[in-house]
């Protein structure tokens, strides 16, 4: 079986800290960290960044505040077989980026 689930991090503007709800997912986030959104796909992450970027089952903060994929951030995290496997890998990068100070959303 191929390893064709990954998870994909997303470089949002800083301009999200201003969104109550992104802010209230975040509330021990370090002035100055990143902002990004934690996601995972089934598809290319560079293919289903278009798709956030165009509206496609896009993430609202996504929509609006995205920059660019994070690829440096990305390359350490291993591709899964299964949906459920990277799913639980992806909530676990998420945390592991706010244990960091960073400001995230996942899910």
């Amino acid at each position: 079986m191929l390893y064709t689930y990954r998870v994909y991090i997303i470089d949002l503007k800083k301009s999200v800290i201003d969104s109550p709800k992104f802010m209230a997912r975040n509330p021990n986030y370090k002035e100055g960290k990143p902002c990004v959104y934690v996601g995972s796909t089934g598809i290319g992450v560079e293919k289903r960044f278009e798709q956030h970027k165009a509206g496609y089952k896009s993430n609202r903060h996504v929509k609006k505040y995205w920059r660019r994929l994070r690829y440096s951030d990305m390359n350490g995290i291993r591709p899964r077989k299964t949906r459920l496997s990277i799913e639980k890998k992806e909530t676990e990068v998420a945390i592991e980026l706010q244990l960091k100070g960073w400001a995230v959303w996942w899910g």
